[in-house]
């Protein structure tokens, strides 16, 4: 059994702290298939980890077979995570390892003789499926084999508690539905325990029993999934199922229908049993099926159906009322006045957070302008650097211009949230802080310098030689000619690449914000994923692309403005 008393998990972003998980308490019991779900940064992962301590506790306790395991230290911590296996979205299979020596691996650790762990990994090789993959690399493997050999390490020291961190998210449907097969064998032949956190509701729905939902590091709600997923109490989960469950009717059939349109909701054998035909029979009412469907949740049907019911006013309410004493739900629906009413809600939402519009709006723009700043001024330089180095006509030094034009092409290759994340540690260094907008600026800036160098380089090279030639052959100082004629040549380029450069800038600004980075991006992420508020995220797309055309246009303005003036 795993005991969860009051466990609450606090970070520290700089001097404030962000509690992650608060005061979370539940039981798991032995031979459950256990759903934890919720939005990006509910607190799933950081839950999960407590059970192997790969996240330490701040506060209460988590109980594994009755041992709390909060303050276990070496051997004590070593022995629970051999009984506590656990498999990752990612797999993480050391590449350089076969999949018999990642599967050998921890019963080496473990100090298990040779003939044995022979024994026991050919046993769990065969019994995920794999046994012909025994001495091929990762690489070799396709998703769905690297996620078997993955949970065959898991399980190798016999463990009876099998963690799972969003086992199926990097996997395709048909892949999902194997994995999740063999995750089933694991629980009723061997007995394992099994937790996993997912936002895919299919996976909790097809192989798991209980379910807890959690929000905001909270846990909302909790019961048997079948419970839960049928009947759902907390605005979250009925938000969070409604996705899935409700379905718009379209205006065709709203403008066509004859009858009133009702919502039916089948729990276990009704959703099998003909309770519609045989009513509307007794009753002389004819219906038509306008939408439905029947899905297994934890192997229960559930049935939902969208039909009319024509007839006699009097006898359509002796259907309905028999419908409500025979299946779970029934519900009269109303055409929604989508137009007006969900137009009118969509504008009530968006100026409930105007606010946060207009200080998200506000940090883009300071991370945008201090990130072009830097961007101008040390791109422009490192441009000329470029330049000077490999033009004959200067100082041609061939081995600054590659080193630095190694270092620049570097950081352009690293994709920017990789980016980002490498330097969050200078990022604290210099701004004191690893999250926002603040934080942004460090990363940002490199990352710009390094796009407008290589730009402002291609700039000065497409200002003529010759032209270079002639004003360096009257005399004048290349140092002159560079400050005086290659750049002035060079200024429609560098303003167009400057154009360019603000634009991927604003592109980077809202990568920034899916990680805590602050501005529209952040404030898309939040409300548009986290909390499905669409609205909000359309908002912020509109408001990032009327701003790449206002800086598209002001660019083109002043290099219209430069041209005529030459002209």
């Amino acid at each position: 059994m795993i005991q969860f008393e009051n466990v609450s998990v606090t970070f520290k972003d700089g001097k404030k702290p962000v509690q992650a998980v608060k005061n979370v308490s539940f039981a798991i019991e032995d031979g459950d298939i256990f759903g934890i779900v919720g939005g990006s940064g509910a607190g799933k992962s950081t839950l999960l980890r407590t059970i192997n301590q790969l996240q330490k506790i701040s506060d209460g306790n988590v109980l594994v077979n009755g041992k709390p395991v909060r303050d276990l230290k070496h051997r004590d911590l070593h022995d629970l995570r051999k009984n506590v296996g656990m498999i990752f979205q990612h797999f993480n299979l050391a590449e350089s390892k076969t999949v018999f020596q990642n599967i050998a691996f921890s019963l080496e650790d473990a100090g298990w003789e040779k003939a044995d762990i022979e024994k026991r990994v050919t046993e769990l090789l065969d019994f995920v499926h794999i046994a012909d993959k025994r001495d091929v690399y990762p690489a070799q493997l396709s998703g769905g084999q690297k996620q078997r050999v993955a949970i065959a390490r898991a399980l190798a020291n016999n463990t009876s508690i099998l963690l799972c961190d969003e086992p199926t998210s990097a996997l395709d449907a048909e892949t999902t539905t194997s994995v999740l097969k063999l995750l089933k064998e694991v629980n009723e032949k061997l007995g394992v325990t099994i937790v996993i956190i997912t936002h895919e509701l299919d996976v909790v729905k097809t192989i798991c029993n209980k379910v807890v939902v959690m929000k905001d590091g909270s846990v909302v709600e909790r019961g048997d999934v079948y419970s839960v997923f049928t009947d759902p109490q907390h605005p979250f989960t009925q938000e969070l199922l409604a996705h899935e469950q409700n379905f718009k009717l379209p205006d065709e059939i709203w403008n066509t229908a004859t009858g009133g349109i009702y919502r039916l909701v089948y729990k276990g054998d009704a959703a099998t049993d003909s309770v519609l035909s045989e009513v509307t029979v007794e009753n002389h009412v004819k219906f038509s099926i306008l939408h439905g469907k029947i899905e297994y949740i934890a192997a229960k049907p559930l049935g939902i159906l969208y039909v009319t019911l024509q007839g006699e006013e009097a006898n359509v309410a002796a259907v309905v009322e028999k419908l409500q004493q025979r299946i779970f739900r029934v519900e009269k629906q109303e055409r929604d006045e989508n137009s007006t009413k969900r137009s009118s809600e969509m504008l009530e939402s968006i100026i409930a957070v105007r606010g946060d519009i207009l200080v998200s709006l506000g940090q883009t723009f300071y991370m945008v302008s201090i990130a072009l700043v830097f961007a101008i001024i040390l791109g422009t330089i490192l441009g000329l650097l470029l330049y000077v180095t490999e033009n004959p006509l200067f100082v041609q030094k061939e081995l600054v211009n590659k080193i630095i034009g190694v270092i620049l092409n570097i950081i352009r290759s690293v994709p920017f949230l990789i980016l980002m994340i490498l330097l969050l540690p200078l990022s604290k260094l210099i701004v004191g802080t690893k999250i926002g907008s603040k934080a942004v600026i460090v990363p940002l800036a490199i990352a710009s310098i390094a796009f407008f160098a290589r730009l402002a380089e291609a700039s000065f090279a497409d200002v003529s030689n010759g032209v270079v030639e002639a004003f360096i052959s009257t005399g004048a100082s290349k140092f002159k000619v560079l400050l005086q004629i290659i750049l002035p040549e060079a200024l429609p380029s560098l303003i167009k690449n400057i154009t360019v450069t603000a634009i991927s800038i604003l592109g980077f600004s809202a990568m920034a914000g899916l990680v805590g980075g602050g501005g529209l991006g952040d404030l898309a992420y939040r409300y548009g994923y986290q909390r499905y508020k669409t609205e909000i995220m359309i908002v912020c797309v509109v408001i990032l692309i009327v701003l790449v055309q206002l800086i598209q246009t002001l660019g083109d303005i002043i290099v219209k403005r430069v041209d005529k003036k030459r002209s």
